[in-house]
């Protein structure tokens, strides 16, 4: 066929259909060839119409066509590989060419000429074989017919000639002739609808062949392959797959290049990877650095010569922990999920980051093979620098290989599969130093401290003085510890300024005291000013200022003022300078009394009994302190 044209051929006769493979299939309606084409679409145009001739050969062919057929496979057809893994197998490619046909057809040219000035429009040959039998009519040779639609039309004055060929059936005792119509659709006298002249040749069957189909064909391989086949035969080759790139079918297609004949053939690649299982069990040590502070109310306090006074102290026990010492552990499971051995050349373990932890697989010496659903279990341990979370690897490595097309592996590299397992840490598997044992190195032993017992705190209290000498004294202690496990020991102190004031050594009444405070109406002692707030500090919880307590009189013999009369002047006594070494005991319990009734008023004025005499006792020792009776003595007013 030239190009260009358009041919439409449909057979039935198994020759027929061997011949149409070497034509183009075409599709456009079959019009008759009596001048009238069917099928056509009416073509309207604003051009001029223009005429048309035609006039053509025709010559009997007889064409020897061979049918071919092609077949191929693949062995292996499934592979099982491992990661990593190749496999090769063999296509086998037959192409098998039958018996020849022989084909009958009739082959000519169309030549159209325009003998008008325009150009023509929807310009169509519709060729067709017509038998006659017996001398009758002639009529349609079904199947016979081909359709030429030019790409393009004749110009005004202009010729041009179409080559055809149709295959056919013959039918016996026939005689044959082939017609060709020619239509425009603007012809003179017919514009708007297809028409043109036909013209007729009558030809004869030849009786030697012509020429011959296919009796070498090509072959072309979506894998690459080519060869050319003059008759039967069989071609092979090697494809070589590997895991994981090509997992899954593989698919490929032989094709007669001729024929458009194809044999598809598949290669299943199964990819496998090894199974790695692992645990990670941590444990760490946990030691307890201890610290102590030691606290009081007091850092400085003023107290006579020759008193005591009381400080309350707290030991507030602090523990740090410090985790170290940190191990992991576990086991590694490797399995073997393949239908084929796997060749295990080592299994190694890494804590995140680049941390190498040593790994043991009892009696085994790699590399080592493991079968079918095979195990091989491993442990592995080692220490961590810190409790920091990470990711614990396990690593086992497999020996590649490439298996040839007969299954024989040859070793490649090697792949490795990993197992991970989080490594994060609970409670500590020991602990160090969890208790200590408290002591101060004035008060003795405080107890013991455990870290499930905090916060906790040690409170006591340490009798400090008498202080013989006036100025300013320190007064230090300190609190220590030792831990249970380690011995470690810490401590922390404290210190109280204690000022034993100095001045005359003698004693003033309690008369004096209640006139000479800043409140008057006497001259200001200074005295006073060493009191927290002067005058005006509280009096334990009666309610009253130290001033107020002396000035309150004793109506009906309260005891409480009494005593406290006689106590606020024997602590201003020492405040002044005057040594109450004599009466030290004497103010102490006064200070209890006073303390334990201050805060309940009728209390204070129905002390009774063994208390009240108490109470007047002490009250009178401190009168005889007061007025020089007892003690350094009294001063000049």
């Amino acid at each position: 066929m030239s190009r260009g044209l358009t041919q439409n051929l449909e057979h039935q006769h198994p020759a027929v259909r061997a011949w149409e493979t070497i034509h183009e299939n075409l599709a456009l309606v079959i019009a008759s060839c009596s001048g009238e084409p069917t099928g056509s679409v009416p073509q309207f145009s604003s051009q001029q119409a223009t005429t048309i001739t035609a006039e053509k050969t025709a010559d009997g062919l007889l064409t020897k066509v061979w049918p071919w057929t092609i077949e191929k496979t693949a062995s292996p057809a499934e592979l099982s590989l491992f990661r990593g893994d190749e496999g090769t197998s063999e296509f086998e490619v037959t192409a098998t060419r039958g018996d020849s046909i022989p084909v009958f057809s009739v082959a000519g040219e169309v030549c159209v000429n325009n003998t008008g000035s325009d150009p023509t429009e929807s310009l169509t040959i519709v060729d067709q074989v017509q038998y006659s039998v017996s001398g009758g009519a002639f009529q349609d040779l079904a199947g016979a017919t081909v359709t030429i639609v030019p790409e393009t039309q004749l110009g005004g004055g202009e010729s041009g000639c179409y080559p055809y060929d149709v295959p056919f059936d013959t039918v016996a005792d026939a005689t044959y002739r082939n017609i060709s119509g020619v239509t425009i659709t603007n012809l003179d006298g017919s514009v708007g609808t297809p028409a043109g002249p036909a013209d007729t040749v009558d030809f004869t069957l030849a009786t030697d062949f012509t020429g011959e189909v296919n009796g070498e064909v090509n072959v072309q391989d979506t894998n690459g392959q080519a060869w050319t086949f003059s008759d039967t035969g069989t071609q092979t080759y090697e494809q070589t797959y590997a895991c994981d790139d090509n997992a899954g079918d593989n698919e490929n297609t032989a094709t007669i290049v001729e024929t458009e004949a194809e044999a598809k053939a598949t290669v299943a690649v199964t990819c496998y990877a090894l199974d790695v299982a692992k645990t990670a069990a941590t444990e760490f040590t946990r030691t307890w650095q201890w610290t102590l502070e030691k606290m009081s109310d007091t850092l400085a306090l003023t107290i006579p010569a020759g008193f005591q006074y009381v400080v309350e102290y707290s030991v507030m026990p602090a523990a740090t922990p410090v985790d170290g010492d940190a191990e992991v552990s576990g086991a590694i499971t490797v399995t073997n999920p393949a239908p084929m051995d796997a060749k295990l050349l080592s299994v190694v373990d890494t804590a995140v980051t680049d941390i190498p932890l040593a790994v043991t697989c009892a009696g085994v010496t790699f590399p080592v093979t493991l079968a079918t659903d095979e195990k091989l279990e491993c442990s592995y341990e080692g220490d961590l620098p810190d409790l920091t979370v990470r990711d614990n690897v396990a690593t086992a490595e497999l020996q590649n290989v490439s298996y040839d097309a007969s299954g024989t592996p040859t070793e490649t590299g090697a792949t490795a599969f990993t197992g991970s397992a989080e490594i994060s840490f609970g409670d500590p598997a020991n602990q160090v130093d969890k208790c200590i044992d408290v002591t101060d190195d004035q008060y003795g032993a405080l107890g013991t401290a455990c870290v499930n017992e905090l916060p906790k705190a040690f409170t006591y209290s340490i009798t400090w003085g008498p202080f013989q000498t006036c100025g300013v004294h320190d007064a230090v202690n300190t609190a220590s510890f030792t831990t249970n496990d380690t011995g470690a020991t810490g401590s922390d102190g404290w210190t109280v300024s204690v000022n034993v004031p100095c001045g005359p050594n003698c004693t003033l009444s309690q008369g004096y005291w209640k006139n000479h405070s800043e409140y008057g109406p006497a001259k200001y002692d200074a005295t006073w000013a060493l009191l927290p707030n002067g005058a005006d500090t509280p009096f334990f919880d009666s309610g009253l200022s130290w001033l107020q307590a002396m000035r309150t009189p004793p109506k009906g013999g309260n005891a409480f003022f009494i005593l406290a009369r006689q106590y606020a002047a024997a602590w201003l006594n020492g405040l002044r300078g005057a040594n109450v070494s004599d009466v030290a005991s004497d103010i102490q319990r006064a200070a209890e009394l006073l303390d334990e009734y201050d805060g309940n008023p009728e209390a204070m004025g129905m002390i009774e009994g063994d208390v009240r005499r108490e109470f007047i006792h002490i009250a009178e020792t401190l009168d005889d302190f007061n007025n020089g009776r007892l003690g350094p003595g009294k001063c000049d007013d």
